[in-house]
C-alpha cells in the first residue's frame, strides 16, 4: 500500500526497493528473535526438569519476584537481567537471609553460580533485542541504526512494518531511492539522538532500551503530510490497484495518531513500555525535514498541481468512449 501524489500513474510507480529492503530486514530480525526465544524456552524447560527432580526445594523463595518460586523463574530472572551479577547477588541474599550455617550459605552460593554458568553455556548467548536495541542515554551509531530493525512482538512488527510500508514507499517515490535513504538515516539518527538527550535531561534511574520502527513511522507521516501540502499535491491510496483519492486524509491521520499517542501517554502516566519520546522526536524531525527540503528535489513529472474546487477534481481513470 502506498500514498502516491494524485493522478500519478500507478504503472509508472517505481518499485520501492529501499522500503521493501528495510521491511525485509525487520522481518528477518524478528524471525531470528522468535527462533532465539524458542531455543531459550526449550533449553530452560529441559534444564529445569533435570534440576527439579533433585533440588526442588532449593529454589523456593529464591527468585527476584517473590511470587514466583520455580527454577525457571530463577534462571529467567538472571538471564534477562541487565546486570546479571547484581541479579544473582539479590537472589543469593534472599535465599540465605534465614541461614545461620556458613557452610550451607557457601554451598548454596557456589552451587547456584555453577548451575547458572552451566545453564548460560547451553542457552542462547543473549536476547537479540538486548543486543540490537539502543540503551537510553547512549549515542552509539551502530545501535541507533540496529534498534529500528528490532521489535518486541509479532503485533509490534506487523503494525510498524505496515505503517512504514504505506508512508515510506510514497516518500521513496517523491525523493527517489538515494534521497529516501538519506531521509531514513536522518530520521533514524536524529530521533534517537533527541531521545537520548531527553533521557539524560530527565535523569531517569531506570535502564531503558528502545527498539522498533515507530519513531521513523511518525517521522515519515509528518514529512509526507507537510511536503504534500507544500508541493500542493493530492495523493491516492493504492495497493497495486488504485482505491481512492483525497487531499486531507494524511493530515487528519497524522493528527489522529498524535492525539492517540498523547492520550495513551497520559492514561499510563508515562509508565509504559512504549518509547513515546522516540515517537515525538521522529514527528518533529519529519516536520523539520519537510520544511527545509527544497521542492526541486520532489518528483514532479506527470503530477499536476492541486487546484481547489471542482476545477481540481481529476478522474483516477480517464475513460474514452468507443467510436461507432
Amino acid at each position: 500500500m502506498a500514498l502516491l501524489p494524485f493522478q500519478s500513474r500507478p504503472e509508472k510507480f517505481p518499485f520501492p526497493v529501499v522500503t521493501i529492503l528495510i521491511v525485509l530486514i525487520c522481518l528477518a530480525v524478528y524471525f531470528a528473535q522468535a527462533f532465539n526465544t524458542s531455543k531459550f524456552e526449550s533449553t530452560l524447560t529441559t534444564f529445569c526438569l533435570e534440576e527439579m527432580k533433585t533440588h526442588k526445594n532449593l529454589y523456593q523463595g529464591t527468585t527476584l519476584d517473590q511470587k514466583n518460586t520455580t527454577c525457571q523463574n530463577v534462571f529467567k530472572g538472571i538471564y534477562f537481567s541487565d546486570n546479571k551479577k547484581l541479579a544473582l547477588k539479590l537472589i543469593l541474599d534472599r535465599a540465605i537471609k534465614d541461614q545461620d550455617n556458613p557452610r550451607i550459605v557457601h554451598w548454596f552460593s557456589y552451587y547456584l553460580k555453577q548451575k547458572y554458568a552451566e545453564f548460560s553455556s547451553r542457552a542462547p548467548a543473549q536476547d537479540i533485542s538486548m543486543q540490537l536495541g539502543l540503551v537510553a542515554g547512549s549515542f552509539d551509531p551502530v545501535h541507533m541504526l540496529t534498534a529500528v530493525f528490532t521489535h518486541g512482538s509479532w503485533w509490534h512488527v506487523v503494525v510498524n512494518v505496515f505503517a512504514f510500508l504505506v508512508f515510506a514507499s510514497a516518500a521513496e517515490y517523491l525523493l527517489g531511492r538515494w534521497g529516501f535513504l538519506l531521509l531514513f538515516l536522518f530520521l533514524t539518527y536524529s530521533s534517537h539522538a533527541i531521545y537520548s538527550v531527553l533521557y539524560l535531561l530527565v535523569a531517569s534511574p531506570d535502564l531503558e532500551i528502545t527498539i522498533g520502527l515507530s519513531g521513523i513511522v511518525f517521522g515519515m507521516m509528518s514529512f509526507m503530510a507537510l511536503i504534500l501540502y507544500r508541493a500542493k499535491r493530492r495523493f491516492v491510496f493504492w495497493f497495486f490497484v488504485t482505491l481512492t483519492a483525497t487531499s486531507l486524509a494524511i493530515q487528519l491521520f497524522v493528527i489522529f495518531s498524535v492525539i492517540t499517542d498523547w492520550l495513551h501517554y497520559f492514561s499510563t502516566g508515562g509508565d509504559s513500555r512504549i518509547s513515546f519520546r522516540v515517537h515525538w522526536a521522529g514527528l518533529v524531525m519529519g516536520i523539520v525535514t519537510a520544511m527545509l527540503i527544497p521542492l526541486r528535489f520532489i518528483r514532479q513529472n506527470d503530477i499536476p498541481r492541486m487546484h481547489y474546487g471542482l476545477k481540481g477534481t481529476y478522474p483516477l481513470i480517464k475513460y474514452k468512449a468507443p467510436k461507432n
